[in-house]
């Protein structure tokens, strides 16, 4: 009777512990005293906020931005969801047409017809595939239903390959964008001023409604440096600080006809580079061929300094006069009732990535209706408790303690050999 008056105890002790153990266990507390930095978030109604992070939260939060916490005023953590890329994403109809009289003429052009069917789709994008490599051509896209009467659709576009398979570099754009369209035939011309067609081996056609990702620019400080003996120019992009997710560098010039390689590393200090990718800069202003990218696209990096390093050979260096750096935009988005305000907080280095059920909601929540929020400057928490500094080890501590100890060792093997010897 006795053991089982003890067994119902231990049961009610312990389902005692576990009821209160569990919630604690199962609500994400926020510690108020580990996050060194905040924004005000402002924003007018309530609903579904979103709010762009901006360069301060950039350079002061972790790279992947786990410590974000969005904070309501009366300290509770708030369910949020970070957004990289466009907030709605539709799937691009792509389609592969018949292609009739596939031909070109030497000096003139390369031209096909593509062949839509009867279905009426629509069109806002041709891509044409080839084995060509080494060309720059304008391009030309016309309309028809009846093979006869023809609508100019584009009439300024253009098409570049360039490729270096000695220095593993590639740069390619063969994609012409036209006003949406409904026709049963496109007519894609190729001019051919050199004799030297871009043969066409087909033809692929999309019709593409999703939203493009968002991006922002800055206007990073840059400088150029001339290297005669390398025969290069190096542009160096200093973004201010790190953590700036870049992707993309436009550079702007006075200059026409240059067609220049170049070589992108990136590094948080001068000192030290890493090797990004290699591409083209061109810009062609003649009466056979009109066109030019200025525009290098890379893996995104967050380091402070990006380098250019333009091949100039033997030619005269082109002016660089300015430099433009884009980015994916990200921002917080979350559930904001009416008549509360709210904080993001940010650059705790310890933080881990929150888990919210919010992210199997989100996709099902009307995005249409998003309050478009904004950042106060940034501001120190007064209620931040820098951590402890790690103490050093001991034998750093006490300088003497590792020699001692040795000697103290040495003097206790010696004693017993000592007494050893004696018998």
């Amino acid at each position: 009777m006795a053991i089982m008056v003890f067994m119902n105890f231990k049961r009610i002790i312990l389902f005692s512990i576990l009821t209160l153990a569990v919630p604690a266990m199962c609500t994400a507390s926020f510690d108020i005293e580990k996050w060194p930095y905040y924004k005000d978030i402002d924003f007018a109604g309530s609903d579904l906020v979103r709010a762009e992070l901006d360069r301060e939260i950039f350079a002061h939060s972790q790279p992947d931005r786990d410590d974000l916490r969005v904070v309501d005023q009366n300290g509770e953590e708030v369910p949020y969801k970070l957004i990289s890329g466009p907030v709605k994403e539709i799937k691009a109809d792509s389609y592969s047409p018949q292609l009739l009289n596939n031909n070109f003429v030497s000096g003139e052009q390369s031209s096909v017809v593509l062949d839509m069917g009867g279905d009426g789709k629509i069109v806002d994008r041709i891509r044409i595939l080839t084995d060509s490599e080494n060309f720059q051509r304008n391009v030309k896209i016309l309309g028809s239903d009846d093979r006869t009467d023809w609508k100019t659709l584009k009439d300024d576009a253009y098409i570049y390959d360039y490729t270096d398979e000695r220095g593993g570099v590639r740069s390619r754009d063969t994609e012409v964008d036209i006003p949406e369209s409904v026709y049963r035939y496109f007519k894609v011309e190729i001019d051919d001023p050199a004799g030297e067609p871009v043969k066409i081996q087909d033809v692929r056609t999309f019709n593409i409604p999703e939203i493009r990702e968002k991006t922002s620019t800055l206007d990073p400080d840059f400088q150029v440096k001339e290297n005669p003996k390398e025969k290069t120019s190096e542009v160096i992009v200093d973004m201010g600080v790190s953590g700036i997710p870049v992707k993309k560098i436009s550079l702007q010039s006075p200059d026409k006809n240059f067609h220049r390689g170049v070589y992108i590393h990136t590094g948080d200090n001068k000192d030290k580079w890493h090797y990004q990718t290699g591409g083209y800069i061109f810009r062609y202003d003649t009466d056979k061929f009109k066109g030019e990218d200025l525009s290098l696209n890379f893996s995104e990096t967050q380091d402070r300094y990006i380098k250019i390093v333009v091949s100039n050979q033997d030619n005269k260096p082109i002016t660089i006069s300015d430099v433009q750096a884009s980015f994916a935009v990200r921002e917080v988005a979350f559930r904001a009732p009416k008549g509360k305000e709210y904080k993001l907080y940010y650059g705790n280095p310890e933080a881990e990535e929150p888990q919210y059920e919010l992210d199997k909601i989100f996709p099902y929540l009307d995005k249409n209706d998003y309050i478009q929020a904004s950042f106060s400057s940034q501001k120190q928490n007064s209620s931040y408790i820098p951590p402890k500094e790690p103490q050093p080890p001991l034998t750093e501590r006490i300088p003497y303690l590792l020699p001692g100890a040795l000697l103290l060792a040495c003097a206790v093997l010696l004693f017993l050999v000592f007494r050893f010897l004696k018998k």
